[in-house]
């Protein structure tokens, strides 16, 4: 699962401009997948290294939020997706799941 949505992520970022901050999404036992968006192009891997904004959920919610089945802003008002950072930054991030 963590292949696929290493895979998913980095098809997403594939086509956009750096949003100047490193960011780590933290999928507990699943893994972690990091995106080095400091800069183009966006590379993501799935090194475990410090971010500038770590967002912690589950690899299903993740699946969710790809798939359009569960908005980001909604996954964070009820616990689904904790931030660990800058929130102003973490929150620019959501248009990149719309």
């Amino acid at each position: 699962m963590l292949d696929d949505l290493t895979a998913r992520v980095r098809d997403l970022v594939a086509d956009k401009d750096p949003v100047g901050f490193d960011v780590k999404i933290d999928l507990a036992e699943t893994g972690k997948i990091f995106a080095a968006a400091k800069e183009a192009p966006i590379k993501v891997s799935n090194d475990d290294v410090s971010a500038d904004v770590t967002l912690r959920m589950s690899a299903v919610d993740l699946k969710s939020v790809l798939d359009g089945q569960l908005n980001v802003t909604t996954a964070f008002m009820f616990g689904k997706i904790q931030i660990d950072g800058d929130m102003s930054k973490a929150m620019s991030l959501t248009s990149l799941f719309s």
